[in-house]
């Protein structure tokens, strides 16, 4: 016996000895039921069940002096039950030396001085008397910061009185039920006269409280003990976090909304919402707020060391300030290393290529990036490409500088699918084609298991068969890597089933949009609609074109599109493309291919063919060509493509360069083109040793040579143009916040919010 009173005692681990009393002085902590139900249950031998109901029947007795509505009895029990079994869950690990059990130890001590709280849910409105809330705001906030004094004669006197009331009214109550039995008339009169003389007793206005078994009335005092602190609990402003105000941002959730979602998780969580900020004009304040120091914190520590190249995209959308007018806006974004960065998505009066440069200068200044800016990634549209007023000229003239030019060769790639579908399906009317909405509104009647690939007959060609072997090769490998969108997988993987490759349990998509925008749709459609033939209706023009086209874009275009964004390849991907082009067996389609990309050569330019010089497919007797001609002198007009005279011209890479190629280095890295010169002095072959080499190959593995990125902020602003605010300001803010949160959580899954926390 002598050993249960020692601390050491595994029955007394971590809660001390027990106690036969609750102090009546101060609403319990958890320690202190802890103390109590092992007297109860370890001392005098009770049942565990047994313990629970008098530990809690006693600490009801202390809140019910404190004049404070507490939870039913079985609600205190679960309550008590479920910190007794964490207690003995620790217990159990107590002598095993890991930090993890240590840490948590420590953390159940510093709960145990927690209060017990077992007042009702809404007891913060139910409380009448201010000063008993007071003491419950404190006692929560710290247990020994005030105390429960003797009997409180004022509050006694009234419910005193108050009885008294409420007795009489009773047997007034019983006497005229009992003369209406049998058959006597009260007047009104005299049950009204009865009624305010009672009333007329105390005039003060009194709510009734709980019955309180375990009287006497006690009064609550704020008088703190010394150094206590008497001021109110703090309320906790969740939305002064900005991971909180990008969540909201990022879903489109409104400050209304946000009371309603923000109070529901937190009272799910068990915390009291009166102390949580849930009004809706707070929560607007705060996230304006955040929004901004955000939006400040993010220019500070902005930081994309070296060359950047510059992206932009127009669109046309309806102004935020609820007129009706609609606005141009541009999205301006950087990137370089491997990164990006959303600038802005500033408004425009026009979407002239004047006003687009006027816009991105503003934007370049405002970010301090004038001196970075190295390079100019666009869309071929006349507004970018003009030579007098396009705004790459625009940019570059007010940049001071030469800039190197990298057309988007996606864009590129869609002006050539484009013409060769115009070619053979004619001009078409409407935003969309009709042959595709047709296949569309049939799709779910069709068979999926039903489908024909392409037959041998259709490669009775021997450059047709082996561009067939070659591509069952090459697709197969291109399917393994990771894709920015499904549609661009689907493409890869409908060429490969065309040409016969074998199918897994992948299921075919559904049909999507049919409109000119969505310009991969005319290969997706031409493949399923081949696909499906034998199920789909066709003429017999529509059913030639669309194997003509399913041919072309599965044989010669597929590839030379899933490489478009390598930078690297692109150079010689260009001459092997006009190549298969001349070969093609199908003139007529090869001659309107043909003549769409020879107006977009745009990397085998002075600047762009140099990227050449990386790529290990090109043999180490063209680089050396290739080195000798870096002595050649520059173009005076600086050509920022190259023209073809005719179909049959045969494009060299070593031809296309001269001394302005090495500045290309200088977009992959500051002072590149004297950096360059540590490799290029040697022979090819030693290259993929040189360090210097290795830092330029892989930058521009990273460099970004599609606009995908300027139309993802596109995309953003479409998104968030009509919702959240009308301030132009805080528009932008949003827009930044929201970009910065999809890079930091790119996917909504728990695997992403831990990695990322």
């Amino acid at each position: 016996m002598a050993s249960s009173s020692l601390r050491s005692d595994p029955q007394n681990w971590l809660i001390g000895k027990p106690i036969s009393l609750l102090s009546t002085a101060r609403l319990p902590r958890m320690l202190d039921v802890l103390q109590l139900l092992q007297f109860h249950h370890l001392t005098e031998g009770r049942t565990l069940p047994e313990s629970y109901k008098m530990t809690c029947d006693a600490a009801i007795c202390i809140w019910m002096r404190a004049r404070i509505p507490t939870q039913r009895v079985d609600s205190c029990v679960r309550k008590l039950s479920k910190l007794h079994q964490n207690y003995l869950a620790l217990k159990v690990h107590r002598t095993r030396k890991r930090e993890s059990d240590r840490m948590k130890e420590d953390m159940f001590k510093g709960d145990l001085q927690e209060l017990f709280d077992i007042a009702t849910k809404d007891v913060m409105t139910e409380i009448q008397n201010e000063e008993d809330r007071e003491f419950l705001r404190m006692q929560r906030e710290d247990t020994f910061s005030c105390s429960m004094t003797g009997v409180d004669v004022k509050t006694a006197s009234k419910e005193s009185r108050k009885r008294q009331r409420e007795e009489k009214e009773r047997k007034v109550k019983m006497r005229y039920e009992e003369r209406m039995t049998k058959g006597f008339n009260e007047t009104e009169g005299e049950l009204s006269s009865l009624t305010s003389n009672s009333e007329s007793e105390e005039d003060e206005e009194y709510q009734p409280t709980q019955t309180q078994p375990c009287t006497p009335t006690t009064s609550t005092s704020t008088d703190s003990t010394p150094g206590a602190s008497s001021s109110k609990k703090k309320v906790k402003n969740i939305f002064q976090s900005p991971e909180v105000v990008g969540d909201l941002d990022r879903v489109c959730l409104p400050d209304r909304g946000a009371v309603f979602v923000a109070g529901a998780v937190a009272q799910a969580l068990g915390h009291d919402i009166s102390e949580i900020t849930l009004s809706r004009s707070s929560i607007r304040r705060s996230r304006i707020k955040e929004r901004q120091r955000a939006a400040a914190m993010d220019e500070k520590e902005f930081s994309l060391a070296g060359p950047l190249l510059l992206h932009w995209d127009g669109k046309i959308l309806p102004d935020i300030d609820g007129s009706k007018e609609n606005v141009d806006r541009i999205a301006v974004i950087v990137t370089g290393n491997g990164q990006e960065k959303l600038l802005g998505i500033p408004k425009m009066d026009r979407g002239t290529g004047e006003a687009q440069v006027n816009a991105c200068i503003e934007v370049i200044e405002k970010w301090n990036l004038r001196s970075q800016i190295k390079g100019l990634v666009f869309d071929t549209t006349a507004s970018n490409t003009g030579l007098h007023k396009g705004a790459c000229v625009g940019i570059e003239e007010a940049l001071g500088t030469e800039m190197v030019w990298i057309a988007c060769r996606h864009h590129v790639m869609e002006v050539v699918l484009s013409n060769v579908f115009k070619s053979l399906f004619g001009p078409t009317e409407g935003p969309s084609t009709a042959l595709f909405q047709r296949f569309q509104k049939q799709w779910p009647s069709m068979n999926q298991d039903a489908y024909s690939t392409a037959s041998d007959e259709l490669f009775q060609d021997p450059i047709l068969k082996n561009m067939r072997q070659e591509m069952l090769v090459y697709l197969p490998g291109a399917l393994e890597k990771k894709h920015p969108r499904d549609d661009y997988q689907e493409f890869l993987r409908l060429s490969f089933w065309f040409l016969g490759g074998h199918k897994d349990k992948e299921k075919f998509r559904a049909p999507g949009p049919t409109h000119h925008a969505r310009w991969m749709a005319k290969a997706i459609y031409a493949l399923k609609i081949f696909l499906f033939k034998t199920q789909f209706k066709l003429t017999v023009r529509e059913s030639q074109n669309i194997t003509h086209l399913a041919l072309f874009v599965s044989l010669v275009y597929v590839k030379q599109w899933n490489e478009a964004p390598l930078a690297i390849r692109a150079p010689l991907n260009d001459i092997e493309f006009l190549s298969n082009l001349k070969t093609y067996p199908n003139k007529t389609v090869a001659s309107k291919a043909h003549e769409a990309f020879s107006r977009h050569l745009w990397f085998l330019s002075e600047h762009l063919v140099g990227i050449a010089l990386l790529d290990d497919r090109v043999s180490a007797s063209i680089k050396e060509k290739m080195v000798q001609n870096l002595l050649r002198p520059a173009l005076a007009d600086i050509p920022r493509r190259v023209k073809l005279t005719s179909e049959s011209e045969q494009l060299k890479l070593e031809d296309l360069v001269t001394e302005r190629t090495t500045s290309f280095f200088d977009v992959l890295m500051e002072e590149g083109k004297e950096k360059s010169q540590t490799f290029l002095k040697k022979p090819p072959g030693q290259w993929t040793s040189d360090p210097v080499f290795k830092k330029f190959y892989e930058l521009a593995a990273h460099m970004t040579v599609v606009n995908d990125v300027a139309e993802r902020g596109i995309s953003l602003i479409e998104k968030y143009n009509d919702t959240l605010t009308k301030n132009e300001e805080q528009k932008q803010f949003i827009l930044r916040l929201v970009a910065n949160h999809r890079r930091n959580f790119p996917t909504p899954s728990k695997t992403s919010l831990m990695s990322s926390s």
